[in-house]
């Protein structure tokens, strides 16, 4: 059976506030397989980790790390950031909660269309990466937003804290 390499996540509510997401991988006969399932999470990452796969396929990304990343057990915060400088977003993006304190990070930034995309990726995550431990597990997942005109949006999910 050959897997046709479409992931999906789906929000399964878990509290009044709260959603646990699970990540699917789709297989070639339709079945789905379940890869990874986080922690409760707020309605606002949950919507925002749904949106990014159903909208349109991320651009490359290690399903391992995300995986990894996503079952790290404990609370959950999130922060996000819109801003025509990439690095502007990722920067005011990471001063909303103290990212050190995270077991592990989740990375989703969302480009443009007319974006530079590798000088893009390279502001945000030198940005992000003195903000968190070294030895903290993190995964990025990269994607096109029709709706944003020139700007780059970085959103945080932050596990284990």
């Amino acid at each position: 059976m050959k897997q046709r390499g479409i992931i999906r996540a789906m929000k399964c509510p878990w509290s009044r506030n709260e959603f646990l997401l699970r990540l699917m991988r789709v297989d070639e006969d339709g079945s789905e397989r379940l890869l990874a399932t986080s922690s409760a999470v707020t309605k606002v990452a949950a919507a925002a980790l749904t949106r990014t796969f159903a909208n349109s396929a991320p651009v490359r990304f290690d399903l391992e790390a995300v995986s990894a990343v996503l079952e790290i057990p404990g609370r959950t915060a999130w922060a996000s950031f819109t801003d025509l400088e990439p690095a502007r977003a990722a920067l005011k993006a990471c001063v909303q909660h103290e990212l050190r304190r995270a077991r592990g990070v989740l990375v989703l930034i969302s480009l443009s269309c007319n974006s530079n995309i590798v000088h893009d990726l390279r502001s945000i995550l030198n940005v992000v990466h003195p903000h968190i431990g070294a030895q903290t597990p993190s995964a990025c997942i990269t994607t096109y937003d029709d709706a944003l005109v020139r700007e780059v949006r970085v959103e945080l999910l932050l596990l284990g804290m």
